[in-house]
């Protein structure tokens, strides 16, 4: 025998069953509370504060292109063997007929080099170096303007549940009041 579930059905359960036990838990907080709490938890602000950090890693990329550049290099070969040239022997002071094996190349080869650049005409590198407090305030005022939202969302909710408490009040002494009539 074979027993099937419907995903849909146990997910929606378990949500559900997840609400229940997360309901009765009462959490108060003052306005100033919800407000830190929001601006510190919410995803907004959160990804806000990345798009600067990656802002100030792009202006840092851009200001390394125009700084000063060393590089260098070295090396060393090794000849086991090294290529060997037949010469008449009359150029070394020898017999008039006779042939020396020479080798011109030595066993030993090490080279070395430095390089310094600076880029000095770039036309998108000094448009960057100049961009860059200019795209930092962009994102900054973004960080500003999604905190100043939630801070008006919390108020508004907040001002929302105090006029239902008061009225919720309300309510309950005009109850008072038409039971005791």
């Amino acid at each position: 025998m074979s027993i099937r579930f419907n995903a849909g059905i146990i997910g929606a359960f378990l949500i559900s069953a997840n609400l229940a036990s997360s309901a009765q838990a009462i959490h108060s907080f003052s306005i100033q509370e919800a407000i830190a709490y929001a601006t510190k938890n919410n995803v907004q602000v959160k990804n806000s504060l990345l798009d600067l950090q990656i802002q100030q890693q792009t202006n840092k990329s851009i200001t390394a292109g125009a700084l000063p550049s060393l590089s260098g290099s070295a090396g060393t070969t090794v000849f086991f063997q090294t290529p060997v040239t037949i010469v008449p022997g009359e150029f070394f002071g020898g017999p008039p007929g006779s042939t020396i094996a020479v080798s011109f190349q030595p066993k030993y080869v090490a080279s070395a080099s430095l390089a310094l650049s600076q880029v000095l005409f770039d036309g998108t590198i000094f448009i960057g170096l100049k961009a860059r407090q200019a795209s930092i305030d962009y994102y900054q005022k973004a960080i500003d303007i999604t905190e100043e939202n939630i801070r008006v969302n919390i108020y508004k909710v907040y001002y929302q549940l105090v006029v239902s408490k008061t009225q919720m009040g309300q309510l309950d002494k005009l109850r008072l009041l038409i039971r005791k009539t």
